[in-house]
């Protein structure tokens, strides 16, 4: 549970190392449901990096919409990224 925060970032200039590079995040749940009094800009899964699959995941919110999170947000130079789209129900 991500209460009010992002969750998982994969990119190249968040610190000192190695950029991550064939990642995948798979079968997750992220509750981004905001606790705190004040609603924040928030994503559940950040990339700008290549060879990433994302797929299988459950992003939400409980209550009523917030416009401050972003559910997966793919960013320039990203290449090779896979993000299946799920079948309607």
């Amino acid at each position: 549970m991500n209460f009010g925060s992002a969750a998982i970032e994969l990119c190249g200039y968040c610190g000192p190392g190695l950029p991550p590079y064939n990642t995948s995040v798979l079968g997750n749940i992220f509750d981004m449901t905001e606790i705190g009094p004040t609603s924040r800009a928030r994503t559940a899964i950040f990339s700008d990096e290549n060879g990433v699959i994302i797929a299988d995941n459950q992003i939400y919110v409980r209550g009523a919409v917030d416009p401050n999170v972003t559910g997966i947000a793919l960013a320039e130079p990203c290449l090779d990224v896979n993000v299946p789209r799920q079948p309607d129900p």
